[in-house]
This record gives C-alpha cells, structure tokens and sequence, in this order.
C-alpha cells in the first residue's frame, strides 16, 4: 500500500479464497481470505481480489517475503491488517 506499486504484485495462482502472489520474482505469499472478512470490506466496496491484494501489500510492507497471510476471524493478521488499512483507507482504495 504505502511503498510497493500494485504493478509490482502479480497473482498468480487463486483457488477459491487463496490467493498466491509473487513479488519481484524473490517473494511469494499466499492470502487466505475467510468469509467474515469478505463481509466486512465487502461493506467498504473492497471486493476479495483487491482485498487479497491489498493484505499481500500490506505484509511485504511489514517486512514479511514469504508465507502465509491468513485473514481469518481468529487470526491475528486479520486484526493488524485491519488497523492498518483502517488507518491508511485512502491509500488502500488509490493503491486498486
């Protein structure tokens, strides 16, 4: 969201709500979006490819280059994620 283009972040696998993303050719993550989390953005317009986009940002932001971003109901990524893009809204949406 804040330092990482979107150009930067290409999909390229997704199944069901799993997403895997790859960045420069160095960094691959997987976003898992649950059904609560759907719903909530879904409240703020933010369809589940831009959230899943937008959570694989948000963890090469916090330093993360691999693994799993799980936006589950009891997942802590979903609430520090969810602060984050609270926070930051405005370059969440332009980051789309």
């Amino acid at each position: 969201m804040l330092p990482i283009s979107s150009s930067n972040i290409l999909l390229v696998f997704r199944h069901g709500y799993e997403y895997v993303f790859i960045h420069r050719e160095t960094c691959m993550l997987t976003v898992t979006l649950s059904t609560a989390a759907i719903n909530l953005f879904n409240r703020y317009d933010v369809e589940s490819d831009d959230l899943a986009k937008h959570a694989a940002e948000w963890a090469l932001f916090e330093g993360r280059s691999s693994g799993m971003v799980d936006l589950g109901l009891e997942s802590d990524d979903l609430l520090a994620f969810c602060r984050y893009y609270f926070h930051h809204k405005a370059l969440a949406k332009r980051a789309c």
